[in-house]
């Protein structure tokens, strides 16, 4: 995998919580991806409410963090935290720790209900239908 189809996999897992209680409200966090596959830096910016996530160094970051994809992906979803990959050594942080872990905030909302995809309506369409008894 490449690193701008790792990035734009990440990517779609960052969103503004509905809530900003734990976010702060101005930070730009430069992430360098530590993989050999897919390494590369991007980052993560929230300032005058607006959040952008850009595949680019940002010279003036409030934190620089180096992490593999995978532990980055398990901090977005909640299954660790940033306080937990510092101590461990999975994520090295320089900066403002508190804006590191701000990241775990902005994960995207799982998508609920809605319409269903074409394969399942296709599926369903294509699925015998029990004969009716009378």
């Amino acid at each position: 995998m490449t690193f701008i189809e790792k990035f734009e996999e990440i990517k779609k897992k960052i969103a503004l919580p509905r809530s900003k209680g734990g976010v702060p409200t101005a930070f730009a966090v430069e992430i360098d991806l530590t993989d050999e596959d897919c390494g590369g830096a991007f980052y993560v910016a929230l300032a005058d409410g607006v959040l952008s996530v850009e595949p680019y160094d940002y010279h003036d970051h409030t934190a620089l963090v180096r992490i593999c994809a995978e532990d980055l992906a398990d901090l977005l979803s909640g299954a660790v935290s940033a306080f937990d990959l510092a101590v461990s050594g999975r994520a090295e942080v320089f900066g403002n720790f508190e804006h590191f872990a701000a990241l775990a905030d902005l994960k995207a909302a799982p998508r609920r209900g809605g319409r269903p995809k074409k394969s399942e309506t296709d599926a369903a369409e294509a699925a015998p239908r029990p004969k009716s008894a009378k």
